[in-house]
C-alpha cells in the first residue's frame, strides 16, 4: 500500500491519481461505524491521503464481477482517463511496477 500511495503522489500533477476500495463491512460482525473507524485508524497510520471507498458485502461481489477479478486481494487496475481498463496486477506489487501501471493508464507506456 505505501507503494502505490507513492505512485498516486508522483504522479498527481500529471494527471494521476489512486482510489483505494476497502471491503471492511464484508467481514462478519462488523458494522458500518466499525469498520468506518478501523478505516481511519488504519488511513491516519498509514499516512493514506487517497480516496478510500467502503464496501459492503454485497457491493464487493458486483465490483468483483463487474472488473472479471480472478482471486484474492490485493488487486490493483490501471484504468486510462477514458476510464478503459489498460493494465492490472493480481497480488502485491512494487514502487516499479506501480509506476510502471500509472504510466500505462496516463497513456505514456505500451
Amino acid at each position: 500500500m505505501p507503494d502505490l500511495v507513492e505512485i498516486g503522489r508522483i504522479h498527481k500533477e500529471r494527471g494521476g491519481e489512486v482510489i483505494t476500495i476497502a471491503h471492511d463491512l464484508a467481514l462478519p460482525d462488523s458494522t458500518a461505524d466499525e469498520a468506518l473507524a478501523h478505516l481511519r485508524i488504519f488511513a491516519k497510520k498509514s499516512q493514506l491521503d487517497a480516496p478510500v471507498f467502503l464496501l459492503k458485502a454485497d457491493q464487493l461481489d458486483a465490483v468483483i464481477e463487474h472488473f472479471d477479478i480472478p482471486g484474492p486481494i490485493p488487486y490493483t487496475i490501471a484504468l486510462d482517463r477514458q476510464g478503459k481498463e489498460v493494465d492490472t496486477q493480481e497480488g502485491s506489487a512494487d514502487l516499479e511496477r506501480f509506476d510502471e501501471m500509472m504510466r500505462r493508464a496516463l497513456g505514456e507506456g505500451n
